[in-house]
């Protein structure tokens, strides 16, 4: 018992909160900033990036990213090589955190790192499938989109995202058949 007490006091201290929260709001300001700089300069860093270890990309004075060659290293594999766009709900739930660490309850954080789980997976899926293989649809977007493609055809895996996007809804909103009535009703009156 003692043992987990020591490993858990530094957690209960005002001022370490107050590090791990600026920590967590700085990241997530870094994060934001390497980003958007990325859908600017992506092109350009692409072939400094690619296939590059992490080393090699920091230290390559060729980087245009704003944030230099680790912003240009993470947003490429946050974005590019993994969730696209969706990437932008890491810096949301990381500043999130921080500031409910300190007392600031800006929204849900559970309900945001649940929802944000399901959205790293089909909203790339969603990008690739309507819009195109673009690099805001992420590795994991173009990826799986393609292994739907070929296990279900390009209509079942519409139809397929249309069930989910339709039921995530309806779950979502508490959407049921006595509140369509309602809202039928309400209409016609």
């Amino acid at each position: 018992n003692s043992i987990i007490n020591k490993l858990l006091s530094p957690f209960k201290n005002k001022n370490n909160h107050r590090i791990i929260s600026g920590i967590l709001i700085l990241t997530s300001i870094y994060l934001v900033i390497a980003f958007i700089s990325f859908f600017f300069e992506w092109k350009i860093d692409d072939s400094v990036v690619t296939g590059k270890s992490i080393g090699e990309v920091i230290t390559n004075k060729d980087v245009n990213n704003k944030i230099g060659g680790f912003g240009a290293y993470i947003a490429n594999l946050l974005i590019k090589r993994w969730f696209g766009i969706t990437a932008f709900l890491i810096p949301l739930i990381t500043f999130s955190i921080g500031m409910k660490i300190i007392g600031f309850h800006v929204v849900r954080v559970r309900k945001l790192i649940m929802n944000s789980l399901l959205a790293f997976i089909i909203i790339p899926i969603i990008i690739s499938h309507f819009i195109g293989n673009i690099v805001s649809a992420g590795g994991v977007g173009i990826f799986t989109n393609d292994l739907l493609n070929s296990a279900l055809g390009e209509i079942g895996t519409t139809l397929m995202l249309i069930v989910f996007i339709l039921t995530y809804i309806s779950i979502l909103f508490d959407i049921n058949s006595s509140n369509i009535l309602n809202l039928i009703y309400c209409l016609l009156v």
